[in-house]
């Protein structure tokens, strides 16, 4: 599709690859279970996947792909304002279907959906789509604290989130449920998840993810996206930048951060300083490492071009990875049996899989099959 910027679909699809990694534990093991399931295997293989898990992608490749959606919706807005098309309704359709797929996709693939919280801050961001880019800046910015300020709140016993939760069942009973009593017993285990996926996203993420994504509208309305050959002085700048607070994160990771031994406020506030820094500097660090290799490097041309493929069916291809989980891990019967390491195997093999269906896919019908479901089903129900 000639509108398509390469770019921004090779970054889409090493967040899916990146969602998929941090995804995956939750397809095979009940969440219940899912700290003591990284405290039962200890290989060495074990911990480097559980440290690429937790240092670079858990909490993380969110963030980018929250601000990729919200480049997304402004580049749309951009383009209603010239189509003169009204953008508020077709705009509002779209979140509302986008909302209804996620519904569908907790209630019968996988309870920890994400499309849903999207729709949702979707719809929120007509309340700010028309500010300028430097409003949206700032109000991004205070938003992104607020996670900050709620952690230092809960931690002074000022705050809390927390809903009622039933008594801890045995393992060996969620595992039963959700895959010895078929389908119902699947459906039953996803609906009892729903309030600890909601208690998660209030604890800090929808805000987090709601800051990105006024970034991205804001990165698109100053049309910084079409402008990326002309200011690669920019995103090396951005690399040198972010690239230090990433390698003193990820120091602080390896040879500091030991969860048992923070006790005192200190230790709490360095850890949490780190992370949240981090956080934004992996985002920052990945586009701009991205950006400049894709203009340097012959070798990755070849990954490049599969990310882009994953990229461009990135909703296809999140609600594809959840529909596989649930085909090997509850269907075929390996629920409850896997390790960090094999976790990292599947991944591989999985993303292999599925930029290897997106390509051949892409070559027939130039759109992903849910893409092309909601963006038909939008259009035609605009008034």
């Amino acid at each position: 599709m000639k509108d398509r910027i390469a770019d921004l679909d090779i970054i889409r699809g090493y967040a899916i690859f990146g969602i998929l990694i941090c995804n995956i534990v939750l397809f095979h093991t009940p969440l219940e279970y899912s700290f003591q399931y990284f405290n039962l295997h200890n290989s060495w293989g074990d911990n480097l996947s559980e440290f690429i898990r937790f240092a670079y992608f858990g909490d993380r490749t969110y963030l980018l792909f929250s601000m990729l959606f919200g480049v997304g919706i402004g580049m749309q807005y951009i383009k209603s304002k010239e189509s003169k098309y009204a953008f508020t309704s077709y705009h509002t359709i779209r979140m509302i279907l986008l909302l209804f797929i996620g519904m569908f996709h907790a209630a019968f693939l996988w309870y920890g959906d994400i499309l849903a919280m999207y729709a949702l801050l979707g719809l929120l961001s007509l309340l700010f789509i028309r500010l300028n880019p430097k409003h949206l800046f700032s109000l991004s910015f205070i938003i992104y604290l607020i996670p900050t300020l709620l952690t230092v709140l809960a931690r002074n016993k000022l705050f809390s989130i927390s809903f009622p939760v039933d008594e801890l069942k045995p393992l060996a009973d969620l595992i039963t449920l959700n895959t010895k009593n078929g389908i119902l017993g699947h459906i039953s285990y996803n609906l009892s998840q729903v309030l600890s996926t909601i208690q998660f996203y209030l604890s800090g993420n929808l805000f987090s993810s709601f800051s990105m994504l006024l970034f991205g509208l804001a990165i698109a309305k100053l049309g910084l996206q079409q402008k990326i050959n002309d200011q690669l002085w920019y995103y090396r700048k951005l690399v040198l930048i972010m690239l230090p607070i990433v390698c003193i994160w990820t120091i602080y990771y390896l040879f500091i951060f030991d969860p048992p031994s923070i006790k005192t406020s200190f230790q709490f506030y360095t850890y949490w300083s780190l992370f949240t820094l981090s956080g934004i500097g992996q985002t920052f660090l990945v586009i701009g490492v991205i950006v400049l290799l894709n203009r340097k490097m012959k070798w990755w041309l070849r990954i490049a071009h599969g990310l882009s493929y994953l990229g461009r069916m990135s909703l296809t291809n999140y609600l594809l990875q959840s529909l596989i989980g649930v085909i090997i891990f509850k269907i075929i019967g390996f629920y409850g049996k896997s390790t960090p390491t094999l976790d990292m195997f599947m991944v591989l093999g999985i993303t292999i899989s599925q930029i290897i269906f997106s390509k051949w896919w892409l070559s027939k019908y130039g759109m992903g099959p849910i893409e092309t479901i909601w963006r038909k089903a939008s259009k035609s129900l605009v008034p």
